[in-house]
C-alpha cells in the first residue's frame, strides 16, 4: 500500500502480530520552471524535450468543482506527468516549460467540459 505525503512517500507493509511498519524514502525532486535556467544553478548534461499532447474530459464538472477547477486540476496532473518523464529520463529539472494551444470547451447543458492542451 503507497500513501503519498508533500515530500515523502511511506511504503507500508504489514508486519506479524505488531500491526503496520512504515519505511521512509525520499522521492527524486524535479524542480520546474518557465526560465531557460535555474538560477544559482548550472547544467550538467540536457537529457532531451519533454512534449506531452493531452486531451481531457469530465461529464460532471458541476459536482467536481466546475470548469476552473477542473482546469486546475488537469495542469497539476500534467506537471506531475511532466516530474515522471524527467525522472525516467534521468533529469532533475525542466527548463522553459510551456502550455501551448489550451483550449477549453465548456458544454453547462450537458455538464460537461473538454479541455484539449500541449506542454512543452
Amino acid at each position: 500500500m503507497y500513501v503519498e505525503c508533500h515530500d515523502l512517500l511511506i511504503v507500508l507493509a504489514q508486519s506479524d502480530l505488531f500491526g503496520i511498519q512504515a519505511r521512509m524514502e525520499q522521492r527524486p525532486t524535479v524542480l520546474i520552471t518557465p526560465l531557460s535556467a535555474l538560477p544559482g544553478h548550472h547544467t550538467v548534461s540536457y537529457c532531451g524535450r519533454i512534449e506531452l499532447h493531452l486531451i481531457r474530459e469530465n461529464t460532471t464538472i458541476r459536482e467536481t468543482g466546475g470548469a476552473s477547477m477542473f482546469a486546475g486540476r488537469a495542469l497539476e496532473e500534467a506537471a506531475a506527468m511532466a516530474r515522471a518523464h524527467t525522472i525516467a529520463m534521468g533529469g532533475n529539472a525542466v527548463v522553459g516549460f510551456k502550455v501551448k494551444n489550451f483550449v477549453m470547451r465548456d458544454s453547462p447543458q450537458r455538464n460537461s467540459v473538454r479541455l484539449n492542451y500541449v506542454l512543452c
